[in-house]
């Protein structure tokens, strides 16, 4: 009997050691996983960005990566840019909608976009994006400027960016928030 209470107790023990350790792993994973989204995305997207501006149309990348990469984008997000892209496309002449790149924080490109810090707030990751070249030290990376703050969620699996935040000037402007005060804006004009 001793013996079987001895095996039972180690396979329960085993077993808790074992889940255990992989719930200790999956938030350092999904860290990673979504450093690993935010930086492929900023690659691709200086790319986009740069041929773009060879085009004299810099302005269209934002519109053309929400377009070409839906699933990146979280639903609500998606739409209120899509709903500015329009509206900016029909207001021929004038700016009513953004005027700065949503991803890149501003309207000139960096030297580089390098993922920085990722943390973990509720169910979402705060993932700083450094303007800074690539090949820098980690030490140099984390110490150049943030530019943006991607905010991320995993929704069915994968990562999706759910807002941009800003920082400038000790506040934080969310591009969400800049969003739908140029919404407001455009229906208190009509």
């Amino acid at each position: 009997m001793n013996k079987r209470h001895f095996i039972i107790v180690g396979m329960v023990m085993l077993g808790i050691a074992a889940f255990s350790n992989v719930k200790a792993q999956s938030p350092v994973k999904d860290r990673e996983d979504v450093r690993t989204f935010v930086q492929k995305f900023y690659d691709w997207y200086v790319v986009l960005w740069m041929a773009s501006v060879d085009k004299k149309n810099a302005a269209c990348s934002c519109e053309i990566a929400v377009k070409q990469r839906p699933g990146y984008f979280e639903a609500g997000l998606r739409k209120a840019l899509l709903n500015d892209y329009a509206a900016q496309a029909k207001a021929k002449g004038e700016i009513v909608g953004l005027d700065s790149d949503p991803f890149l924080g501003g309207q000139d490109i960096g030297l580089g976009y390098q993922t920085g810090n990722v943390k973990s707030v509720g169910n979402k990751f705060l993932v700083d994006i450094h303007d800074i070249a690539k090949g820098k030290s980690e030490k140099e990376k984390l110490a150049a400027p943030v530019t943006v703050i991607a905010e991320v969620a995993i929704l069915s699996g994968h990562p999706v960016f759910t807002n941009f935040i800003f920082p400038a000037d000790g506040k934080q402007y969310s591009l969400l928030k800049m969003l739908k005060d140029l919404s407001n804006e455009r229906n208190n004009v009509k």
